[in-house]
């Protein structure tokens, strides 16, 4: 069973898809929110958007809002957690 946006831990590692109509900056010109959505465009991944300035809690915020989406990355072995 999925989370719910509002309750859904935001991955550490993750490529973030705009999910906005028109993927237009809906944020207000020369704010930070509208700075802070337009990293979405050149940091497509969680690691480059926290490194670019980006914060956990804008993340969070957007995803929430259904701006955006975080599709987490996949263990480096290629394996899945858990113990078997």
């Amino acid at each position: 069973m999925k989370a719910k946006p509002e309750t859904a831990a935001i991955p550490t590692a993750g490529r973030i898809t705009i999910l906005t109509k028109g993927k237009a900056n809906p944020r207000l010109k020369n704010t930070r929110a509208h700075r802070i959505f337009e990293l979405y465009r050149t940091a497509p991944t969680v690691e480059s958007f926290l490194s670019k300035g980006g914060g956990r809690g804008d993340l969070r915020w957007d995803v929430r809002r259904a701006h955006i989406s975080i599709t987490p990355a996949e263990p480096a072995n290629g394996k899945r957690g858990g113990k078997r």
